[in-house]
């Protein structure tokens, strides 16, 4: 009986410790017994911090076992079957959910937790899944101040998508056929209407229709770019193009024929809309969105990127470096054209500079410590092979020992390679991992050299643009020209540095006292020291205490073992191992004075590295935790790992 009443002081605790929780859309569909209540209070911490948005299939759990007792879990949504479904499974359920809905898709997942007896409750998550983008050369129908456009027209003769490039063709617009050279054009709202222009390094550059004094006397209309507005434009929506009115005549810009630049003409040409995509082709607003690749192409060009969802953006390779990293920009101007070519065993990943190969490589290189490193460049001379990843749409290579991949995570706008252990679990990508894939734009191919002749490229000549038909004298004077200012490189962030600069040892000495303490970066970078206990008063023995104040903490120390290192601190004499094991399904710690786990120490993260039932674990908090806990390696980004500081 004593024992009944300590478990059930302790099971009452444990329920006490969950409600300063607090849950939003949960509802209790029945008479629930602690035991219930308790297994829904741990499905509530288990999936709290998943909720929220999701981009790819995911699991969750069928049962739960509290007290080595057994809950039956069933899961229910609120979503049209054919944006989610649920499969249950002996263990798992899992939830596949349409990845490219064709509208944004919020909905409710329903966790019922019941027991033999019939008892049940229940807790609710809400989830969001993004419609997908739209892909390609898009034009709008009404184009709005403030918003990045490209400025291009179809030239249906041509069989070409032609952008403005910001520069002039003699006195015409001139325009590429590669969306990567299409510069960002802007309304400006005005008195009438709109200006229209784009940056020219940090000038603002419009684009006019403007007449000219021909030699006879005679008004000509004409075109140019001008850090001076001369024309304001208003919307045509049914010929999706701009006109205006200058000396009395009225004129939009496109082109006609087979010609390839753009220039103004009269909108009588046009007024019969039936002309329009057959014989003359106006110039209008349009967005430029990459598809994303599922299965690559050889010689083909693609963009290198990933879409980082903690900053919201779409990066792409500018095929620099930044640092020890690979840059990206968010401008497709900026972007760089990479290419897939097949290796022995599988693939090489190249761009081209002045018409050499250059090879996209994870390699590694040695440490001070003689450890080696896995790192990234990009170099003439190819270090690695990548065999695709269809599942997650990524390149992986294996080099000295370990498989890598190429993408970021955080908050990071750089690329880097990282361990493919961080995405095995397909749930993280797009969560807390942005694995680098290819994107396709419908890109002009670059001629690639054949290996062993790897030369600078002439560029191909090009003819010049026809001139206008309509017998136009020449403009005067040229268009005035305006400085190109250098573009600043955008700044990026500084990664995290080494151990040694933050305080804590980059590596340890059995025998040596250390304390053992985190920054807790959610917490106004608290420094939380291990007390020497943990929560077992409440409940919670895999918890470990913390104080911010060090006079409250422990002395730690290492001692070496077969295999590796023990981790311990003294109490009245006697080691007290801090210790990792399994309970279940969780990776737990506890305070034992007979340890089974055995640490190495990681060189990557200045911490303790345990190998759990096959699984890397260590030690550590996240969110805005206070407690030590135990969790698996491939959680560790984004969260607050233990290190060790030296005794003062």
């Amino acid at each position: 009986m004593k024992k009944f009443i300590a478990l059930l002081l302790m099971l009452t605790l444990c329920v006490g410790l969950f409600a300063g929780c607090t849950k939003g859309g949960d509802e209790t569909t029945g008479p629930a017994t602690t035991g219930v209540a308790d297994a829904k209070e741990y499905l509530y911490a288990m999936y709290k911090d998943t909720a929220g948005t999701v981009y790819r299939d995911f699991t969750v759990v069928s049962v739960v076992t509290i007290d080595n007792v057994r809950y039956n879990v069933t899961w229910t949504t609120d979503a049209a079957a054919e944006n989610v479904t649920i499969v249950p499974g002996e263990t798992t359920t899992t939830i596949d959910i349409n990845e490219k809905p064709a509208e944004d898709v919020t909905f409710t997942l329903t966790a019922t937790v019941k027991d033999d007896k019939g008892n049940s409750d229940s807790v609710s998550f809400t989830y969001f899944v993004a419609a997908a983008a739209t892909t390609g050369t898009i034009f709008v129908e009404n184009p709005v101040p403030g918003v990045a456009y490209k400025f291009a027209l179809v030239q249906a003769s041509l069989e070409k998508t032609l952008y403005f490039n910001g520069q002039m063709s003699g006195y015409y617009l001139a325009t590429s056929e590669n969306p990567l050279d299409a510069v960002d054009v802007y309304l400006e709202e005005v008195e009438g209407g709109y200006h229209v222009y784009f940056m020219d390094g940090e000038t603002k550059t419009f684009i006019n229709i403007t007449t000219y004094v021909a030699d006879d006397g005679t008004v000509k209309k004409t075109q140019e770019i001008s850090t001076e507005p001369k024309c304001v434009y208003t919307w045509d929506a049914e010929r999706g193009t701009m006109v205006t009115e200058v000396e009395g005549n009225s004129y939009y810009l496109g082109t006609y024929n087979t010609y390839a630049t753009i220039s103004a003409s009269s909108t009588s040409y046009i007024e019969d809309v039936s002309k329009i995509g057959v014989s003359q082709f106006p110039a209008g607003f349009c967005t430029i969105t990459a598809t994303v690749v599922e299965k690559p192409e050889v010689n083909k060009a693609y963009l290198f990127g990933l879409q980082q969802n903690e900053v919201g953006a779409t990066l792409y390779l500018t095929g620099e470096m930044s640092g020890n990293y690979l840059a990206t920009t968010e401008k497709l101007s900026e972007a760089v054209r990479v290419y897939v070519v097949e290796a022995e065993g599988g693939y090489h990943l190249i761009l081209l500079k002045d018409g050499v190969k250059n090879y996209i490589n994870i390699t590694t290189y040695v440490k001070d410590d003689g450890t080696k490193k896995n790192t990234q460049n990009i170099s003439t001379e190819p270090t690695c092979v990548y065999t695709w990843d269809a599942e997650r749409c990524t390149f992986v290579a294996e080099v000295e020992g370990g498989t890598y991949y190429l993408g970021t995570y955080s908050t990071y706008t750089t690329i880097s390679s990282s361990s493919t252990s961080y995405i095995e679990d397909v749930s993280k990508i797009g969560v807390s991992q942005f694995p680098a894939g290819l994107y396709d734009l419908g890109l002009p191919n670059e001629e690639i050299p054949a290996d062993g002749t790897d030369k600078p490229v002439d560029p191909d000549p090009t003819d010049p643009t026809p001139s206008d038909p309509t017998p136009t004298d020449p403009t005067p004077t040229d268009p005035t020209p305006t400085e190109t200012k250098p573009t600043e490189p955008t700044p990026t962030e500084t990664k995290p540095t080494e151990g040694s600069s933050t305080g804590y040892v980059s590596e340890v000495t059995a025998g040596t006292a250390y304390k053992l303490a985190l920054v807790q970066g959610n917490k106004d970078n608290a420094m939380l020291y291990f007390t020497g206990s943990s929560l077992e008063d409440t409940g919670k023995p895999w918890y470990m205490g913390t104080t911010e104040n060090v006079s409250e903490s422990v002395d730690v120390y290492v001692e070496s073992v077969d295999g590796g290192l023990r981790l311990y601190f003294l109490k009245d004499g006697a080691k007290q191992y801090l210790d990792m094991y399994k309970n279940d399904t969780h990776f737990n710690l506890r305070i034992t004075t007979e340890p089974t786990a055995v640490y190495t120490w990681s060189s990557e993260y200045k911490t303790l590295i345990g190998v759990v039932d096959g699984t890397e674990c260590y030690m550590g908090t996240y969110n805005t935790y206070t407690t030590i806990s135990c969790s698996q390696l491939s959680k560790i980004d984004g969260s607050f790992p233990v290190h060790f500081y030296p005794v003062k």
